[in-house]
């Protein structure tokens, strides 16, 4: 690869969608879908459920389909209902590649059958999800073009493909090869092998550019060769250069241009999920700062159009101040003016004001002009001089109202564009994303020790807790009331420090009916595993989510009803939300909040966390909304609030 191609690659080949489909065989078939949302750039990106962890598949047309590890913005925009609506809870029964083309097909089980998700990862690519009689259900967008329609409720047309070039005898090679004016033109173009993969194995090579049946033979099957040990044993890696990536693929490039670096990976999935975190930060950045800039364009067309009106009104505030000085220092020249106006008009007829002093006039309404020193001021022969001045009077309020009002909303505008400069010099500092591990779909704590204790949301999940994780020397935890979060200390035998007892014991008070009740603290007992059982005494029923604890429990006693949620950044790339108790938080967080039992609805309070994280770092402007929903116990007050430059207490 030479050092001057490195134009940035956005999207997958053939091959990378070949290799990346193999990963994902293993590790989405049988998954749930859970949900599915859209992210900050349009990506379909579908949450599935295992029952070790939650996965996210993004589907991206034209671009690239993997897991991801770190979480931006998700939204339900857009046809995102509709595709919840059919893929919500259906099994992945298979993915795969149609050909070698960059169209991939997830098949999908469910109550109707057997549905499929057909992403195109070719230029206009669209995401059509199709029944078992191929009819489409939804369509990330309705395609009219040349070549087909792809339209809700009419049949699913593939677009034009290349046929599979290792499918193709060493004389159909040669028939299309002939056509092109050299061989790497003809292998990309007439076949749709990927320019990286063509220059790879003709760099290898090192044979002439003469097309004959024994060249385009070895040729052939070097590239089979090639691409079907890629598929099978990949080595993923990515290309940088000054610090930026400019490339990614699933095998190790034979020669390496000065100026350019490698980073290699385990697996294809983590390579392309570091390539695309960061261009998708980046292409965020550009996006939101886009946004901004039409923003402060539109408040600034909008301040410009109320200095235009101010403008206006001041203009005509001046002349109505002016004649309304104008008729009270000349008040009784005009109001004999006007008297004379008057009786002529009653006794002669409007034709012959001029004997007032009048030249200018309108019969029909009633108006006529008087100059005082030079300025018209208009009179009308049925209201008085004084009544006359109380009407400019009037409009001069009014406009002064007028004015007032301009000026609040001008003000209020100037505010808010001061508010949207500062965000999108913000933007400077990319946006940082949440890190999905696989056991954020439960409560838990890597306690101070580095023990990982989990415990359930639910009675559901603590069971699977008891069932699945529970060692025998483990340490189960559980508060002294009914309704509460089983926790499992993964501690395997070794003995937790009384601090780290008391760490994992806060959540198990503050996950637990004591927090709704408003209670102030708790008593936490704990025990070993092998103390617990699911069997109940001979006899007896346990409720779902109930356990047997036999043997001696033992006490962490006035556990304090108190959480503290803060955020860890870690390497300035992404964010982990993290509870525990004050001092456990404070520690680890520069950013922090603590919760005591209250009123509040816990829907309000995150509203108000993530106001203030946000507040805190612009990095956080994507922290996620729900999860702070679920890390909050019940009704809740914010007693301290907690950033670099920020330390205040509400009581």
């Amino acid at each position: 690869m030479r050092a001057k191609d490195t134009s940035v690659k956005k999207a997958f080949t053939s091959l990378d969608l070949a290799v990346i489909v193999e990963e994902l065989r293993r590790k989405i078939v049988g998954t749930y879908v859970d949900n599915v949302y859209v992210d900050a750039l349009g990506s379909i990106v579908m949450k599935l459920r295992t029952h070790e962890e939650a996965l996210y598949l993004l589907l991206k047309p034209a671009e690239r389909i993997h897991v991801i590890r770190r979480l931006s913005k998700l939204d339900v925009l857009g046809r995102t209902t509709l595709f919840r609506r059919y893929l919500n809870n259906l099994r992945i029964l298979n993915i795969k590649q149609v050909g070698f083309e960059r169209i991939a097909v997830l098949e999908l089980e469910g109550g109707d059958g057997v549905l499929s998700l057909y992403l195109e990862l070719i230029p206009r690519g669209i995401v059509t999800l199709v029944n078992s009689g191929n009819k489409v259900l939804v369509t990330s967008k309705e395609l009219k073009v040349k070549d087909r329609k792809v339209i809700t409720g009419r049949g699913y047309t593939l677009p034009p493909t290349y046929r599979d070039f290792r499918e193709l005898s060493t004389g159909d090679w040669v028939e299309i090869l002939s056509k092109y004016d050299n061989i790497l033109r003809g292998l990309v173009r007439g076949l749709g092998i990927p320019p990286e993969v063509a220059n790879e194995v003709l760099k290898s090579w090192g044979g002439g550019d003469v097309i004959s049946e024994d060249v385009v033979s070895e040729i052939r099957s070097r590239l089979i060769h090639f691409v079907n040990r890629v598929i099978e044993k990949p080595e993923p890696c990515i290309i940088a250069k000054g610090g930026s990536y400019v490339s990614f693929l699933p095998f190790k490039p034979s020669k390496l241009e000065e100026g350019l670096d490698l980073l290699t990976f385990q697996t294809f999935n983590e390579a392309v999920d570091e390539y695309f975190h960061k261009l998708f930060t980046s292409e965020v950045v550009t996006q939101d700062s886009k946004l901004l800039e039409e923003e402060i364009a539109k408040v600034d067309r909008i301040i410009k159009g109320l200095e235009d009106e101010l403008r206006s009104y001041n203009d005509r505030l001046m002349e109505l101040k002016a004649i309304h000085d104008l008729i009270t220092l000349n008040y009784a020249v005009l109001d004999d003016v006007y008297r004379c106006v008057w009786n002529t008009v009653k006794r002669h007829g409007w034709e012959h004001i001029s004997s007032c002093g009048i030249s200018t006039y309108n019969k029909s309404d009633g108006t006529f002009i008087v100059k005082v020193d030079g300025t018209p001021i208009e009179l009308n022969v049925r209201e008085g001089i004084n009544d006359y001045l109380i009407k400019v009077k009037m409009q001069i309020k009014e406009l002064e109202d007028k004015v007032r009002k301009v000026k609040e909303v001008r003000e209020g505008l100037y505010s808010k564009r001061g508010s949207l400069i500062l965000e999108k010099e913000s933007l400077s500092a990319p946006p940082l994303s949440k890190k999905v591990d696989w056991y954020d779909k439960y409560h838990w704590i890597i306690t101070s020790e580095g023990y990982l204790a989990l415990g359930g949301k639910d009675f559901s999940q603590n069971e699977k807790l008891v069932r699945k994780y529970l060692g025998d020397d483990d340490v189960f935890m559980h508060a002294d009331i009914s309704g509460a979060s089983v926790f499992i200390l993964k501690s395997s035998g070794r003995t937790p420090l009384q601090s780290t007892l008391l760490e994992v014991a806060t959540l198990a008070a503050c996950y637990s009916r004591g927090w709704k009740e408003g209670l102030g603290s708790l008593d936490v007992f704990w025990v070993l595993g092998r103390q617990v059982s699911k069997k109940p005494p001979s006899g007896e029923y346990l409720a779902p989510g109930s356990f047997m604890v036999y043997g001696e429990k033992n006490y962490v006693k006035n556990v304090k009803l108190e959480l503290a949620i803060g955020v860890l950044i870690v390497d300035n790339n992404y964010y982990k939300l993290l509870v525990g108790p004050d001092n456990y938080v404070s520690s680890r967080c520069s950013y922090y909040a603590v919760l005591n039992p209250g009123t509040d609805k816990k829907e309000l309070v995150a509203k108000r966390l993530r106001e203030f994280f946000i507040k805190s770092d612009r990095r956080l402007r994507y922290i996620d909304l729900n999860e702070l929903i679920l890390r909050i116990p019940g009704p809740s007050r914010i007693t301290k609030l907690v950033a670099p430059t920020i330390q205040r207490d509400r009581s």
